[in-house]
């Protein structure tokens, strides 16, 4: 019997057309070793299609490439794309990109094609019965469900004699983005998985993983982009994962322990945010090992929980392409202690040999376990379904609710509309789109309102009545605080109210300085009012009565400075004073005046102490003390010259002196009446005038 044979992955389709002993592989359109299931939609020429060429486009998220097909073939997650400017349903662009007609080019037949199928286990199973109704409108039959291709590939290896003794094996499946471990063991010449478990995200080489890991801490470092949910991070692992090998390269060519620059990078979602990445490959190599150590313990651990020991495993069994590296099959050899020859790997390339390795199978094999997965797939659709209409319900509220915060009510009320046309009976949102139908109600008699008042406001505004303007204004506030027409014409009402209100405070001021005959002050104020651009009848009169007083007052303070100036030249001191302080009590620069005034103070005082030093002087000439007359001469010398002080000064000096000589001579004659020649020599040594007197 003629077979077609296929296994569904995430990212591919491998598949074998068996005709009895013969099998071959898929001939595809697009001449490649496989269905890649990466998709471009082309609207502006109508096309479909698939292929490995479109895997990058698809992992940027550019628009129509699409890539995890089966995560959006399901009609409750809404995905579509675009062909003849008709939106279609997901399940149909295996049609439309000729994936099924190469199906059936490669069977050679039209309709009536047995299909066998085994599927990935990280395909949802709405999914998979999606794609099996689907195969089934186009004219396959699909006779029943395989086993995993993790037990298949332990039938294919066991029934073609590459391993023996079979006990229990563990296959190690990494034939997407996810690693997958299964521990299968005969039974009753059928091979059973016991346990399955996945490490999403490691189904690539563990050193491209760690390089990626690398990359994306770099990354998060730089931007602290990422949040701490882990479907993002997986998304933007498996996006910077197209770039591992030419990553790896340049690690490769470059110097030993030197930091290898990988250039500019950016995440998926932030794709104008470039950060140039550095990388250690030391911290590559530790993070690789890291790596290796963290899933070949999870092996261990998936042995340990089934209570099997590592020694009752006879052999293991890698599929996929990633295991070229060796470090993770030697390690994991190494814990689990597993002979060399019993360690089998199948790259992705002989996938197709596996599922195409049963050619006839029993009529009832598998029947009741294709019913039990239609019933499940029925059943978590219904879930599904009802999980993603509560989730798109509570979306809207969150919307609605957003749009109401907003001040959108009709977005609002239309958002409701949508939530009860997908149940009519939900309460909350009968009730809220009746308040809010309320609330447009409302708003549209209050936007009524709001006219007429905006009309007075504008109005008012423009015959000058400020104050009626704002009163208006006001009340539209009252009804819409933000409305932005009537807070324009409110704030330039109040600007004019304020301006007003701010020159009758200067004329108020101004009239005070007047009264006060402070013209400065007043001049003062002016200049402010002439810097505002005031414009009142009032002001005239003001100016005229501050320029009169300004120039009044200059003439009072000319006349007064004049009559200092003469007063001082006569030293009339007493006049000074006084007129200094009539320009003090005036304002006219006060310190200046004030230093004068000092300045005449001291010169008064020190006329007095010049005419009291003087007096004493002439008394002491009288009472002939010259000591006296000499200390109060040069005390009235050191107030100012005086001609009579110097001469004073200097009789006052000559009787000292004359006082001085007669009492040496006197002294030199006693001691040379007296015989005492020693004196009478030191008194001629010591006053050269006693030799200048011949009878000496």
């Amino acid at each position: 019997m003629k077979v077609l044979s296929l296994y569904i992955d995430k990212w591919y389709i491998i598949g074998s057309v068996i005709d009895g002993a013969n099998s071959e592989h898929l001939h595809l359109s697009n001449v490649e070793e496989r269905i890649w299931l990466y998709f471009w939609t082309n609207s502006t020429v109508n096309s479909v299609k698939y292929g490995q060429n479109y895997k990058d486009e698809a992992f940027n998220g550019r628009i129509g490439f699409y890539k995890d097909i089966f995560d959006l073939l399901p009609d409750y997650k809404q995905y579509s794309y675009e062909k003849y400017g008709e939106r279609k349903p997901m399940a149909n662009i295996f049609d439309d990109a000729g994936i099924l007609g190469d199906l059936k080019k490669s069977f050679g037949a039209e309709s009536d094609i047995p299909v066998y199928l085994s599927f990935s286990a990280d395909i949802d199973i709405v999914s998979q019965q999606i794609f099996i109704d689907l195969l089934t409108d186009n004219n396959f039959i699909v006779k029943q469900y395989t086993e995993s291709i993790n037990t298949l590939a332990v039938e294919f290896l066991d029934r073609k004699g590459r391993i023996s003794h079979l006990q229990y094996v563990l296959v190690v499946n990494a034939c997407n983005e996810n690693l997958v471990y299964s521990l299968c063991q005969r039974d009753n010449d059928q091979v059973k998985i016991k346990a399955t478990r996945s490490e999403n995200g490691y189904g690539i080489d563990c050193r491209e993983q760690a390089i990626v890991e690398e990359v994306l801490e770099y990354l998060q470092n730089a931007t602290r982009f990422l949040t701490n949910d882990l479907n993002e991070k997986k998304e933007e692992l498996l996006y910077l994962s197209q770039y591992a090998q030419e990553w790896l390269q340049r690690v490769d060519h470059a110097p030993a322990y030197a930091p290898v620059p990988l250039g500019n990078i950016h995440f998926k979602k932030q794709s104008c945010n470039d950060v140039p990445v550095t990388i250690s490959p030391q911290r590559v190599n530790d993070r690789t090992k890291n790596i290796i150590e963290k899933l070949v313990a999870k092996a261990v651990d998936l042995l340990s929980d089934c209570n099997i020991l590592p020694s009752q495993i006879s052999h293991i069994i890698f599929l996929g392409d990633i295991f070229k590296n060796k470090n993770f099959g030697d390690f994991l050899k190494l814990k689990i202690g597993v002979d060399e020859k019993n360690i089998i790997s199948i790259p992705e390339l002989e996938l197709a040999d596996i599922v195409g390795f049963y050619d006839v199978w029993s009529p009832d094999d598998f029947e009741k376990e294709q019913d039990r997965q239609k019933k499940l797939a029925s059943d978590k659709y219904k879930k599904d379904k009802h999980k993603a209409v509560e989730s798109k319900i509570i979306t809207l509220k969150e919307t609605a609710a957003f749009a109401e915060d907003e001040d959108r009510i009709q977005d609002a009320i239309d958002l409701y509309d949508r939530i009860l046309r997908i149940d009519a009976t939900d309460r909350v949102s009968i009730a809220k789109k009746a308040n809010l139908e309320k609330e447009l109600k409302r708003r549209e008699d209050d936007k009524i309102k709001i006219q007429d008042l905006l009309l007075k406001a504008s109005n008012s505004f423009g015959v000058g009545k400020y104050d009626d303007s704002v009163k208006f204004c006001n009340e539209i506030l009252r009804i819409h605080r933000n409305h932005f027409e009537a807070i324009t014409i409110r704030d330039k009402a109040l600007i004019f109210i304020r301006r007003q209100q701010k020159l009758e405070d200067y004329i108020h001021k101004m009239n005070e300085f007047i009264s006060s005959e402070e013209f400065y002050k007043a001049k003062d104020i002016l200049q402010k009012v002439d810097d505002n651009n005031f414009n009142d009848a009032r002001l005239k009169d003001i100016r005229d009565q501050i320029e009169s007083g300004i120039i009044q007052f200059e003439q009072t303070i000319y006349g007064l400075k004049t009559k200092f100036e003469v007063a001082y030249s006569l030293k009339d001191y007493g006049t000074c004073i006084e007129t200094c302080g009539e320009l003090i009590s005036l304002g006219v620069d006060e310190g200046e005046w004030s230093i004068k005034k000092d300045h005449i103070l001291k010169l008064i005082q020190q006329d007095e102490e010049f005419e009291d030093n003087r007096k004493l002087a002439r008394q002491a000439r009288l009472n002939s003390d010259w000591q006296k007359v000499l200390e109060y001469a040069r005390k009235a010398l050191s107030i100012r010259y005086d001609l009579d002080m110097t001469k004073l000064e200097l009789e006052a000096k000559n009787e000292i002196q004359k006082s001085h000589t007669d009492r040496i001579q006197n002294e030199f004659l006693d001691a040379a009446a007296n015989e005492d020649w020693e004196r009478v020599i030191n008194l001629n040594d010591e006053n050269t005038f006693l030799s200048l007197k011949s009878s000496n």
